[in-house]
């Protein structure tokens, strides 16, 4: 008050000299004064800034931390080498070019996208540790990598990542983007969709020039501005933070026809990574670490550094969590053969083994406890408390027979699906079957039109058993065959009583769901000499209370030849639990699935 008298007083006259474009003029001028000043006060000055606990402070002030900008999360050590791009800055577009310093690999890689490539980039080109020749990223406002939505920024900017393309031809490809709501439009009919014919004619463009194509798959829409919205509920209504959380269902209606339009595409070399399988959280996806109290999301709905880091981490950890508890389990067995020799040698009051001697008390004491064996191994640990979900398909390029012994095998196992192969490698199969949350994988083989193997992968970690098949005889051609039933099938499994035997026991038995015990569908698994003989069969009670046994089919033989600790997509690094060694001495005199009986002891 006393600023404005002493003003007045100093420049009456000066006032009332101006014209009313001058006092115009000046009114805006103290309105800019005004405005920066409160803003640099609000900013600086303490007065204006909330007292929290300093609990809450603590989670303000962290993710505040992640605001400035979507690539502050990942510290970039190289500088570019190249950030010119003069036909887009002609354009007026909104885009980063990089071209990186060479590193110390042989692989050279192109990212290309919008806003989302600036966000994946740094963190993407991270993890190949300067494993590569050359890097480039260019990431245009606006732009999706390989279509556009009828815009002319869309268009004219894929226009320049094809000739980008064209020119450098890298051998892998990443097209990281946030799809518009152009790509959630209903699909009429599936040949004639429009944005499908500019997906797969962009990417045949592509594939010309690249060897490999890493296409971000749709990833749930957050809401603008997230980021300030979780801190107003972690200050304001921290009881209500759970509902921040993206409701599943609502999610996968509104991605829908955007998923539907990414199975549809064509592409042999491609290989489409869905990060958004990351954030499933039972019937939700995840918008914040709840330990850590960090947003997954900043205010321009792209990922925080937390959100990033969940993301590359988690299977690896998941992984490693799996090697653990099977080298528990390894060790668990190694200690319960030890107390069995130790039990022996007591009961039959022989000589204990030298190499047992020294632990011989301890062991003792511990065989007498019953020598419980636990299993910390997750491999089937849902069996029997969730039913199993299996996909069936085959090699590429089946013949008619395969194809009809697949429809015939779906019979088989309940709860199956098959799909058809088409283009798609073992790691896109593999990894699809893993975001459907499918429990196991089972691949048909042929030689010449007759199926003779068959792979089955169990999800998510492994183990991968392979057998050959022999003597297949469908449906068809089995004589007075009777009709399949879809009842839950009671199982035998007959001499398969060693060790591996049961191994295979297991992996084959946790392929069917319980059965109700009114089931009149039984499958056999008989072994005779390491070749597993399977029939199936209905029965019916006669009124004399007789037994009719009825086949049903298909019947055949399997031998088993392979497990592997690990799934299909990553067998070069997967360990060998066991291999049939055909070529030895000993090999067609040994059996591996059963124990040899003694006939004495029939007697």
């Amino acid at each position: 008050m006393i600023i404005s008298i002493v003003t007045h007083l100093f420049y009456e006259k000066q006032y009332l000299k101006f014209d009313k474009k001058a006092v115009g003029l000046l009114i805006l001028l103290l309105l800019l004064v005004f405005n920066a000043s409160v803003q640099y006060s609000t900013r600086n000055h303490q007065f204006w800034k909330p007292n929290y606990l300093p609990k809450i402070q603590k989670i303000v002030s962290e993710n505040e931390a992640l605001l400035p900008f979507i690539t502050s999360y990942e510290k970039n050590y190289d500088e570019c080498v190249e950030t010119a791009f003069q036909e887009l800055y002609d354009s007026g577009f909104h885009f980063t070019y990089c071209k990186y310093p060479r590193g110390n690999g042989k692989l050279s890689v192109t990212i290309i996208g919008n806003s989302y490539c600036t966000n994946l980039n740094e963190h993407i080109r991270t993890q190949f540790h300067h494993n590569y020749s050359e890097w480039r990223s260019l990431c245009i406002g606006g732009s999706f990598g390989f279509f556009h939505d009828n815009g002319y920024h869309g268009a004219a900017s894929l226009i320049t990542m094809k000739n980008q393309v064209a020119t450098h031809k890298p051998d892998v490809l990443f097209i990281a983007a946030r799809y518009s709501d152009f790509l959630k439009s209903p699909i009429f009919y599936e040949e004639d969709d429009e944005i499908v014919k500019q997906m797969n004619s962009n990417i045949a463009f592509y594939e010309q020039y690249v060897k490999k194509i890493y296409i971000l798959a749709p990833h749930p829409l957050y809401p603008l501005n997230f980021l300030n919205v979780f801190l107003d509920y972690v200050t304001r209504r921290p009881t209500e933070l759970e509902t921040l959380h993206l409701n599943r269902d609502a999610v996968d209606r509104d991605l829908l026809y955007a998923r539907e339009r990414f199975k549809l595409i064509n592409c042999k070399k491609c290989k489409v990574f869905d990060l958004g399988k990351v954030f499933r959280d039972n019937d939700k996806y995840s918008s914040f670490d709840r330990k850590t109290m960090l947003s997954y999301m900043d205010t321009g709905i792209h990922f925080t550094g937390p959100g990033m880091t969940k993301m590359i981490r988690r299977e690896n950890r998941l992984r490693r969590e799996y090697i653990f508890r099977k080298s528990l389990e390894e060790k668990q067995k190694s200690l319960e053969e030890k107390r069995e020799k130790i039990r022996d040698a007591l009961e039959n009051n022989t000589k204990i083994d030298y190499n047992l001697r020294k632990d011989a008390i301890e062991l003792a004491k511990g065989s007498d406890w019953g020598g419980q064996q636990y299993e910390v191994d997750s491999e089937y640990r849902w069996a029997g408390a969730q039913d199993p979900k299996i996909v069936i398909t085959t090699s590429r390029d089946p013949s008619s027979r395969l194809k009809m012994f697949s429809k015939e095998m779906k019979l088989i196992f309940p709860n199956a699906q098959r799909i058809n192969r088409g283009h798609y490698d073992v790691k896109q199969v593999v990894q699809a079957c893993k975001a459907q949350d499918s429990t196991d994988l089972i691949i048909l083989t042929e030689t010449r039109g007759n199926p003779d193997g068959m792979i089955v992968c169990h999800l998510p970690f492994g183990p991968t058993a392979f057998f050959t098949m022999a003597n297949v005889v469908m449906r068809h051609d089995i004589p007075n065959c009777g009709t399949m039933s879809e009842q839950y099938p009671h199982l035998i499994f007959d001499n398969l009583n060693s060790k591996l035997g049961q191994r295979f026991t297991t992996i084959l038995k946790h392929l069917f769901p319980v059965p109700k015990p009114d089931s009149k569908r039984i499958m056999t698994f008989s072994n005779v000499d390491d070749y597993v003989s399977f029939r199936h069969h209905t029965y019916k009670t006669e009124t004399d209370g007789e037994i009719e046994l009825n086949e049903v089919g298909p019947r055949f033989e399997l031998k088993p030849y392979q497990i592997k600790l690990g799934t299909l997509e990553n067998l070069a690094a997967a360990e060998d639990e066991w291999v049939l060694r055909t070529y030895t001495n000993t090999a067609r005199k040994r059996t591996f699935l059963s124990i040899a009986r003694n006939d004495d002891d029939e007697e």
